[in-house]
């Protein structure tokens, strides 16, 4: 997952900053705790890996994913 991530990273930097600097910065283990104690589940290590690299977007750019937006913690507990 984290090679997948660097050259995804690597891709926008070059080919789309301005998605780049819409993804926001790694979720802390204590938010993720906390999202994990609010939904009532353990989330999959590979999800976890992402949020700790960026916890979503800010949504001021496209959404990340073929026309899906890259929720961050706080959006997906609305």
């Amino acid at each position: 997952m984290k090679l997948q991530w660097a050259v995804l990273e690597d891709w926008l930097k070059k080919n789309n900053p301005r998605l780049w600097t819409d993804l926001n910065p790694p979720a802390t283990d204590e938010k993720i705790r906390d999202f994990q104690h609010k939904v009532g589940i353990s989330l999959p290590p590979d999800f976890i890996t992402c949020l700790k690299r960026h916890d979503g977007q800010k949504c001021q750019a496209e959404w990340l994913f073929s026309g899906y937006e890259f929720l961050s913690i706080n959006n997906i507990l609305l």
